[in-house]
């Protein structure tokens, strides 16, 4: 988790020295949402969406922030997996009330939890959200 904190940071960090360097000055913030089947949404005003996008696609770097945005999602999401799969089974043990019961309810937890990380990022600060997590903020 730790080493997830000091990635975000870091990337939030380069992106808005990035994003500035670029001129690209944001009103508020803008949220990067990846699904565990990968699919990227964009939340924020349409200004914001709209240069963030553009600079997201004149961006050159190896790798890229788009990639790096996907690739912290997809650590926070393997983190928060391992995270909820812990709690499943925890809270299953304890209360089912037989045995056989113990399967079924830690399948019912893992089916209903929400699985999407978010990072968000704006001119003042960032933060990385998932299911699992009290909070990464920078």
């Amino acid at each position: 988790m730790k080493a997830l904190d000091t990635a975000q940071k870091a990337l939030a960090t380069e992106l808005r020295a990035a994003m500035a360097k670029a001129g690209v000055k944001l009103g508020g913030a803008v949220e990067f949402s990846v699904k565990s089947d990968g699919t990227v949404e964009t939340k924020g005003s349409d200004a914001d969406k709209a240069a963030v996008k553009a600079f997201l696609a004149a961006d050159t770097g190896k790798p890229s922030f788009a990639t790096r945005i996907a690739t912290q999602a997809q650590e926070a999401l393997k983190l928060s997996a391992s995270i909820q799969q812990s709690a499943a089974i925890s809270q299953a043990a304890r209360l089912a009330k037989s045995p056989g019961g113990v399967m079924s309810l830690y399948n019912s937890l893992l089916q209903s939890a929400e699985t999407r990380a978010t990072f968000s990022v704006s001119a003042s600060g960032s933060s990385l959200t998932y299911p699992g997590s009290l909070s990464a903020n920078a």
